[in-house]
């Protein structure tokens, strides 16, 4: 028994490895794009000498950007270690009987959204600020695991100053995930005293370092500037908040939050209906109508919207029943109806209640984070990059309750399509890895040249602005580079740069 334990252990280790590796090699492919090119010469460390005044308050986000522009090594290696930590952590949470259900959260990261993807993994910008608070949150969920069962909650008196710098460090990031983490901190600090009788000084720490670190975020005066409509880029709905919300809702953040998560819903909307066919057969000869009613009313509910995620994707997307006008509240009004029988079903179709209690905690939390985005504009598909992680988390909870035998069959298909996404990876960021490599060996040689001509890199829709358009971008293009200020450049398709090239 302890033989096989430690060989399962040690493919677990050995698999974590490779994933690594992987996705570093990968991560090393991406090009610096927008901001980086400023975060990346005097301009970030100008922006840091100010203490970013007036710019954000995102202190550990900003530092960080600025180290990752400055080494494509340890950029490469820091987003391998965040996503593998993701990963990781995702599996000890769920901790599943059925091992291939570990195969999961990886191939879920691989299929993220491609905009979610450009936004907040492929640009160093994007992934400084919006993936490493998600890394920092799940292992804070994770140290206070047993807070839903009925084990002790056992965190070393040792971590207390850790979990104090932790929590300051993970409210200095991105606005949204800092009020998360705030709220998140105080509720689990509450209820672990109610549970446990006792104040975790462990949990209380991490509380106060959010609080401290929130405070310093918002003392920023870029927020003063967002409140009184002056800020030159971002936006508060300050005359109307409601008309705000609901503008921003449906015009935005149903898509992003989840419309636009295919395979995400499909997973869900099935484990969901496997519940509900469950709990009806089990409780057939029960007089609980309610729940009965509640449950087909819900199973009804996900059949129309499965049927309606098939239909969008057969027809690319078009309605031939209404308007495009009405469209975008006909799926709005459908997502909230969507989730709403989510949560019903958890409630009350899954048997397991830590694992109900989890799911829920995380369906909440899921709308908690996305919450401040319906008031704040604007908003981008970087910002759904937590919601779209705790998503992963609630379909390892709820298929590791469904396939709890280890299947051959499923760990060869589970395994063929990771290669199949990696060597997709591969190809398209190893291309874009050779353009720009192409590019910036040919800067070194004409940087001083009057003109130089430059070939955009392919596959932009995978990378965040990475041939720049706009002369505010082309001068920290050259500011990065080295290019004389004076010297003008044009950025030509690839193919007719190489004709040209020779």
């Amino acid at each position: 028994m302890k033989k096989s334990k430690q060989i399962t252990n040690n493919k677990e280790k050995i698999f974590f490895v490779i994933i690594f590796i992987i996705i570093t090699t990968i991560c090393y492919f991406f090009p610096y794009t927008h901001d980086d090119w400023a975060w990346g010469t005097t301009m970030g460390i100008e922006r840091l000498e100010s203490l970013f005044k007036n710019y954000n308050g995102r202190w550990a986000g900003n530092i960080l950007v600025i180290l990752l522009t400055r080494s494509r090594i340890f950029r490469a290696v820091a987003i391998s270690a965040t996503l593998t930590g993701i990963v990781y952590l995702i599996n000890k949470l769920v901790k599943p009987k059925n091992k291939n259900i570990n195969y999961l959260p990886l191939i879920l990261l691989l299929l993220m959204p491609i905009n979610v993807l450009a936004q907040a993994i492929a640009w160093t910008s994007g992934f400084a600020n919006y993936v490493i608070p998600v890394l920092i949150v799940l292992l804070y969920i994770y140290l206070n695991r047993n807070i839903f069962n009925e084990k002790k909650i056992e965190i070393s008196n040792k971590l207390s100053i850790p979990l104090l710098l932790l929590g300051f460090v993970n409210s200095l990031f991105v606005e949204h995930m800092t009020i998360y983490n705030v709220l998140l901190a105080i509720v689990v600090t509450v209820y672990v005293c109610k549970k446990e009788k006792k104040l975790s000084i462990q949990n209380l720490c991490y509380t106060i370092g959010s609080i401290i670190g929130t405070v310093l975020m918002f003392s920023n005066g870029a927020y003063h500037n967002i409140q009184n409509a002056t800020d030159p880029y971002r936006t508060i709905g300050n005359t109307n908040i409601i008309e705000t919300a609901f503008d921003t809702y449906f015009n935005e953040l149903y898509k992003l939050l989840i419309h636009q998560n295919t395979i995400i819903n499909i997973i869900l909307c099935v484990c969901a209906l496997i519940f509900a066919y469950k709990y009806i057969k089990k409780s057939y000869s029960k007089k609980t109508k309610m729940p009965k009613i509640a449950i087909c009313a819900t199973t009804i509910i996900l059949l129309g919207y499965l049927c309606y995620i098939f239909y969008t994707k057969i027809n690319g997307g078009t309605n031939i029943f209404i308007y495009d006008t009405y469209k975008k509240y006909l799926e709005g009004l459908m997502i909230i109806v969507y989730l709403i029988s989510l949560l019903v079903i958890s409630i009350i179709a899954i048997p397991n209640k830590e694992k109900k209690k989890r799911i829920v905690f995380e369906m909440i939390s899921t709308i908690i984070i996305a919450g401040p985005l319906l008031i704040v504009t604007p908003i981008g598909p970087r910002c759904f990059f937590p919601t779209y992680v705790f998503l992963i988390l609630i379909c390892c909870e709820m298929l590791s309750m469904i396939l709890e035998n280890n299947n051959e069959v499923l760990k060869k298909a589970l395994m063929t399509i990771i290669v199949f996404l990696t060597i997709c990876s591969f190809s398209i960021y190893g291309y874009s890895f050779k353009i720009d490599m192409e590019r910036t060996s040919y800067i070194e040689e004409h940087k001083n040249d009057k003109k130089i001509i430059l070939p955009n890199i392919t596959h932009t829709g995978y990378m965040h602005a990475p041939n720049p358009k706009s002369s505010v971008f082309k001068e920290r293009f050259k500011l990065f580079y080295g290019i004389d200020k004076e010297t003008e450049i044009e950025f030509i398709p690839y193919k007719e740069w190489v004709k040209e090239a020779s």
